[in-house]
């Protein structure tokens, strides 16, 4: 079972909610590409990014290496790929700038207190960083996202509970809306009127 089906059910009882405050769907469904999904993407109907060539994906490339995906995207999503990545801000600098007017960045990232962590005998050797939310949240503030939803998934949250390799492991979640500087200058350089 991958990362992203662990958490597919709430996500799908959220977008709409999400969206309601951002993009514009197409047909219903937005334009996502999911970074790092391997045979496991959020949605069976999204792009995918995968590095992997025998995952299939829709655009096979190593997410830090990707130049150009355009600036279309209504949601850009990835779940436990982050925390793979060396140079994670740049990463996610990328990442922000293929995201359309009003889009979403939805990231879903093993909790640094309830995951092992690097260098851990039972941590996931690729991994590269330890996160909390409050790792992610000013880098992508500072790109001019908006956070729209923090959501820390813990021990007595039900909605989402799994055991690896013998112990319990926890997830959060960031979804962040990208905005019009010129349109809300007062939001991102932290005034309030």
């Amino acid at each position: 079972m991958g990362e992203a089906s662990k958490i597919r059910n709430y996500l799908t009882d959220q977008y709409s909610e999400w969206f309601g405050k951002g993009a514009q769907l197409i047909h219903g469904l937005p334009n996502m590409i999911d970074i790092g999904c391997g045979d496991d993407p959020i949605f069976k109907w999204a792009h995918t990014m995968d590095k992997r060539k025998e995952v299939s994906p829709s655009v096979q490339i190593d997410a830090t290496k990707a130049l150009n995906m355009g600036s279309n995207w209504d949601v850009v999503f990835s779940s436990h790929t982050l925390e793979d990545i060396q140079n994670y801000k740049s990463a996610l600098k990328k990442w922000i700038s293929w995201i359309a007017p009003n889009g979403l960045l939805v990231l879903f990232l093993p909790h640094k207190y309830f995951y092992p962590n690097v260098g851990h005998p039972l941590a996931n050797k690729a991994h590269k960083h330890d996160f909390l939310p409050g790792d992610i949240i000013p880098v992508i503030e500072k790109q001019g996202m908006l956070l729209v939803e923090c959501r820390c998934f813990f021990p007595d949250d039900h909605v989402y509970r799994y055991e690896e390799r013998g112990r319990l492991n926890y997830s959060f979640l960031i979804v962040a809306q990208r905005i019009n500087v010129k349109e809300y200058p007062k939001i991102i350089k932290g005034k309030h009127s």
